[in-house]
């Protein structure tokens, strides 16, 4: 009676700490995949910064007097020559914003896994432990079907972690569902309020206009980070699918059309 107690007792504390030893191990494997894409993007961040001075520099040249400037304005308009140089400047100066705020989602993501990782501290050694106990109990309980109950126990962790894996895979689909659909209902506003204001909706309408635009732009961005994070929880339960979000650079599109 005493080691059926036990059994059930350790079975209770088994179902507690597998389910956070697996959160451990989902929080170990993000923090590593986001330590990775912070550094990429800080370095992308690096580079773009460079090219965005560049940039501006050359804005600068055509606005002084200098002999270069005479020999744009002898081939091309000044006026020309200095738009084409703001618009390339105007480019790098939102690569470099989405990549500023990829990089801050990136780190509040890393503090959500560090406070996940501290609440489960330890769990994978708790549960070994459990599960050593449970193995010498059985053991040496004398139970014929003792070698049959562990590993029918591992066949169970192995099904239970799938199943919690494929189940944070669904729901990273759903959410990113929503945020498609919360696009297209922005997309939708800022058209009917658009066509207001091509008839003369005034400055009301052109702010309002703007405004979903930028609200689309958020959902857009929010969707291409879930697409990302779909992926690797697909790749999680080892499916493999090449999943794309083309905006053919609506993105970049809206935050240039909400400054006009």
């Amino acid at each position: 009676m005493a080691v059926l107690e036990e059994m059930e007792r350790i079975n209770r504390e088994l179902d507690e700490w597998r389910d956070k030893a697996h959160r451990l191990a989902r929080a170990e494997r993000r923090r590593e995949q986001l330590q990775t894409r912070l550094a990429e993007t800080e370095r992308r961040i690096v580079k773009l910064e460079v090219e965005l001075d560049m940039e501006k520099e050359d804005v600068e040249k055509l606005l002084r007097l200098s002999w270069t400037n005479l020999f744009h304005t002898l081939l091309r308009s000044k006026e020309e020559q200095l738009e084409l140089e703001r618009q390339e400047a105007l480019a790098v100066s939102l690569k470099l914003q989405e990549a500023r705020r990829e990089a801050e989602e990136f780190k509040r993501e890393l503090a959500e896994v560090g406070s996940e990782l501290r609440a489960v501290a330890g769990a994978d050694n708790t549960y070994r432990e459990l599960m050593a106990r449970k193995e010498r109990l059985l053991r040496e309980s004398g139970t014929p079907a003792a070698e049959q109950l562990l590993e029918l126990d591992r066949r169970m962790e192995q099904s239970g972690g799938r199943l919690k894996e494929l189940k944070e895979a669904l729901d990273a689909a759903r959410r990113l569902g929503h945020a498609l659909r919360d696009a297209a209902e922005s997309l939708g506003k800022a058209k009917n309020w658009g066509t207001y204001d091509m008839l003369g909706g005034g400055m009301i309408a052109t702010s309002i206009k703007r405004s979903h635009m930028d609200e689309a732009n958020t959902h857009i961005h929010n969707a291409q980070h879930l697409l990302h994070r779909l992926r690797k929880e697909l790749e999680d339960v080892h499916i493999s699918e090449d999943l794309q979000l083309d905006t053919g650079g609506f993105s970049h599109f809206a935050d240039y059309f909400s400054t006009v």
